[in-house]
């Protein structure tokens, strides 16, 4: 049986005031802390190969940043949207 490390489950908010979820298991909250670190000094940082409960493998791109004003809000549902675009610096950080 294959043994996925670095799991991690990202649950974005319905909408204001609804809590947003991360759960993992100790592997992928560590490279989850480690990477907030490394982007606390240094701008930007990427945990690599994080897994969901279904084994799809994903990658999770963090930005320090102070003006978050160009950030979509991420909300799930239609009626909380804000219908801005990811950044263009952020789309950089992903797809270099």
């Amino acid at each position: 049986m294959l043994m996925l490390n670095k799991k991690l489950q990202i649950i974005a908010q319905g909408c204001h005031h609804d809590p947003a979820f991360i759960v993992g298991d100790s592997q992928g909250l560590t490279a989850l802390r480690n990477a907030i670190e490394i982007a606390l000094g240094k701008g930007e940082a990427c945990v690599n190969n994080a897994f969901t409960t279904d084994g799809e493998g994903f990658d999770i791109i963090i930005a320090c940043r102070e003006d978050m004003g160009d950030v979509p809000l991420g909300y799930t549902m239609e009626s909380a949207k804000d219908n801005m675009t990811l950044p263009e610096w952020l789309i950089k950080l992903a797809y270099p």
